[in-house]
């Protein structure tokens, strides 16, 4: 089953690299979840948080039959990766 995959972001461009690795990620859920219809992503960066391992922040919303599940994570390792820089 193909699910699908919204990102969006805030506060932060989403490069191909970046979106390539999410997508990447999100595929691997289908090995564990394969009730998973729709995989929302929001990733954001906030400039006014006065620590900085708490800037970035990925939001994920999983989304099928009999199945609802949020989970948000701060900080994100893959933020540092060579994904934001194109």
């Amino acid at each position: 089953m193909t699910v699908k995959i919204d990102i969006f972001t805030k506060n932060l461009e989403l490069t191909d690299h970046l979106n390539d690795y999410v997508v990447k990620k999100v595929e691997k859920l289908e090995k564990f979840l394969d009730e998973v219809d729709e995989c929302r992503v929001d990733l954001s960066h906030s400039k006014t948080a006065r620590n900085a391992n708490d800037r970035h922040v990925a939001q994920l919303t999983l989304r099928g039959k009999g199945l609802s599940c949020v989970q948000r994570s701060a900080p994100i390792a893959f933020f540092s990766h060579r994904c934001l820089l194109g």
